[in-house]
């Protein structure tokens, strides 16, 4: 009798323990170990981010040396990390597979493009994004080619994972069909992961208890937080208490602090200037220009000069050299706020969309007390950055926006600066005397894409770049002001009035090495490269150019009104302004967002951690020893917090009958 045929080998079937683990929680392992490694690295990187924006892949071994180091100073980053993937993710096992797998897909392109974007936004405002004001600021639409042309290329290596798992997600549904649907063991993994990232979560929330709402306060710059504890976590905590957690309240405590400093600060700057009073009476011309930095003036690149027109305007005008760019997340808003209200910008949101209801009292309506008619002009919409409600409130008591404007020639989105600056001399001309003006230019904006027929320089190797791009678009704003200038002198304006012009904020060039090269120094040289970038133009002309001549006093935005108020012989007693005259001969503390500082003789550059610090010797510009700074480094932070106090709080009317 033959004996039976022995049955073909095969490989053992997959055990049924092994195939739920397989298919069920593979790819949620997978996806969870991939975003929380990319989320602990952007955590890290923060900080270098911030000091030294790198661009190419090789560049970025250097920054990830320090995330090694990083990660050491902060491991509450890793558990917090994860802890806060496995709570998000733990509710995702409820789906069936496909949409679960496309679910963790789509989350780990979202956290990504989030991580991606606090890099960015930190290499710009020294910050990490608030969520809650992304989702409240309809101007981000406009300013997103800033975001999108500041991402190199590199930066699609992260979403490597993302396409991988999308061209799976075939292959997966095919391997699951006719597998059963495990749904107790997904509910018991589901409440095994949530159980883990809670108890992840201890230590942090530990750290949060024992810090309570300072953690995520208002008061300071919350990039030392995502540092510490990682982006994701912060994020999800900032959204939170933005969620449930109502405005804090300014008692009489904060009330007092606030009006003791406001006083010493007017005894300290009580001072009048020689110039006190020389411009009485005259009008008021001030031009906020848009991304204008102080390099351009005076520049020549093979032979050709790049700002000729503004140039020759400094040297008819109070022309001050060591003046910075106060602004923070609010960029021009910031800069509108600052120069006219003497206060500064929030730390976390910007103030135009949070505290636009508040009671100011501005230059404008200071001004407007003495008898002068105050209108502001911008032809862009009166809703972006909410300058409509702002410009009011401020003490304009007439606006001009681009409905009232015909929009002959655009720029990017907004009005020509050579249409805006020609349709804008009648209006002045119109105005009934002592008159203030308050003009916002816009065509000199990021990502500087100047249509060709206004394009006059020959940059040779530079053209196209970003810096060259710049240098183009500085170029035309300069033609267009000297044609505003050249109607000014036309019309009798411009020897009638003070006619201030300043920069805005900084152009957003991510310190090139070219822009090294050009200035001469070395990308290597911190100082000259945090002074290129936050040094702005400020130039003051008097009627017919009297007292013309370059200003060493250090000063910024804060600066800027109570400047023009004594100029104009004009005592404002509320004292609810944190500048000083910039004439007086002693100069200010510029105080930045941050925490940084300078006072003439010291520049301090706040770095992540509550000591840490880099002090530069401003004479000398080399790197120093922070000794000796904590009683200005207490008087800047002390600044920051009062300032904050009297938004938050919607104090000003309140100090007024105070001084009274």
């Amino acid at each position: 009798m033959p004996s039976p045929p022995s049955p073909a080998r095969s490989r053992p079937a997959p055990t049924p323990a092994l195939d739920r683990w397989l298919v069920e929680g593979g790819p949620l392992a997978a996806i969870m170990v991939l975003l929380w490694a990319k989320l602990v690295y952007f955590s890290a990187l923060l900080p270098s981010e911030w000091w030294a924006p790198e661009e190419t892949i090789m560049q970025w071994m250097r920054p990830a040396l320090h995330v090694v180091g990083a990660i050491l100073r902060h491991p509450e980053v890793l558990g917090a990390t994860l802890a806060s993937l496995l709570i998000i993710a733990a509710p995702l096992l409820l789906l069936p597979r496909f949409p679960r797998l496309l679910a963790l897909l789509v989350l780990d392109a979202l956290l990504t493009s989030l991580g991606l974007t606090d890099l960015v936004h930190v290499r710009y405002y020294a910050d990490v994004v608030s969520l809650s004001d992304v989702v409240m600021a309809p101007m981000v639409v406009a300013v997103l080619p800033r975001v999108v042309e500041s991402l190199s290329t590199w930066n699609a290596l992260f979403y490597l994972d993302v396409l991988v798992g999308l061209l799976a997600l075939s292959w997966y549904q095919r391997a699951g069909r006719g597998m059963p649907p495990h749904r107790a063991f997904r509910l018991k993994l589901g409440v095994a992961l949530l159980g883990l990232g809670l108890v992840l979560a201890v230590p942090t929330a530990r750290m949060a208890w024992r810090h309570g709402p300072g953690l995520l306060g208002y008061s300071s710059p919350r990039i030392e937080v995502a540092a510490a504890i990682g982006i994701l976590p912060y994020h999800l905590g900032d959204l939170a208490l933005r969620l449930v957690a109502e405005r804090p309240t300014i008692g009489e405590p904060e009330r007092q602090r606030v009006a003791g400093f406001l006083a010493a600060h007017s005894r300290n700057t009580e001072k009048r200037s020689p110039l006190f009073g020389k411009a009485r009476g005259k009008n008021l011309i001030v031009i906020n220009a848009e991304s204008l930095q102080a390099f351009p003036l005076d520049m020549k690149i093979d032979g050709q000069p790049v700002m000729p027109r503004l140039s020759a305007f400094a040297r008819e005008s109070l022309h001050f050299v060591n003046f910075y760019d106060q602004t923070h997340l609010g960029t021009t808003s910031d800069a509108e706020f600052a120069t006219l209200q003497s206060l500064h910008p929030l730390a976390v949101g910007v103030l135009s969309n949070h505290f636009r209801d508040n009671q100011y009292r501005g230059l404008p309506r200071i001004l407007a007390e003495h008898g002068y008619k105050t209108v502001s002009a911008c032809a862009a919409q009166a809703d972006f950055w909410n300058m409509r409600v702002m410009h009011a409130g401020l003490g304009f008591q007439r606006s001009f926006f681009d409905d009232s404007y015909r929009m002959t020639e655009l720029i990017g989105p907004w009005l020509a600066d050579h249409e805006f600056f020609a349709q804008t001399v009648p209006i002045l001309k119109a105005q009934p005397g002592p008159f203030m003006a308050f003009m916002l230019t816009a065509s000199n904006h990021h990502p500087y894409r100047l249509p060709p027929q206004h394009r006059e320089l020959a940059l040779g190797a530079r053209e196209g770049t970003l810096l060259g791009d710049y240098l183009q678009s500085v170029r035309y704003f300069d033609r267009a002001f000297g044609v505003l200038i050249d109607r000014l002198r036309a019309s009798g304006l411009l020897d009638t009035s003070v006619v201030v012009i300043y920069g805005d904020h900084h152009g957003f060039l991510g310190d090139p090495p070219e822009l090294a090269q050009l200035l001469g120094f070395s990308t290597a040289d911190e100082y000259q490269t945090l002074h290129a970038r936050k040094r702005l133009p400020l130039l003051i002309r008097l009627p017919k150019g009297a007292h013309a001549g370059v200003r060493t006093a250090f000063g910024g935005h804060l600066d800027i009104a109570p400047t023009v108020l004594a100029l104009l012989g004009v005592r404002d007693e509320s004292g609810v302004m944190l500048g000083r005259d910039l004439t007086d001969g002693h100069g200010s503390l510029v105080v930045f967002r941050d925490g940084s500082f300078t006072d003439g003789m010291t520049w301090y550059a706040h770095r992540v951690g509550v000591a840490a610090g880099t002090c530069y010797a401003v004479n000398t510009r080399r790197r120093v020893e922070c000794t000796g700074i904590e009683e200005r480094r207490r008087e800047a932070l002390n600044r920051l917090e009062v300032s904050d106090l009297v938004i938050r709080g919607n104090l000003i009317s309140g100090l007024m009958k105070f001084w009274d």
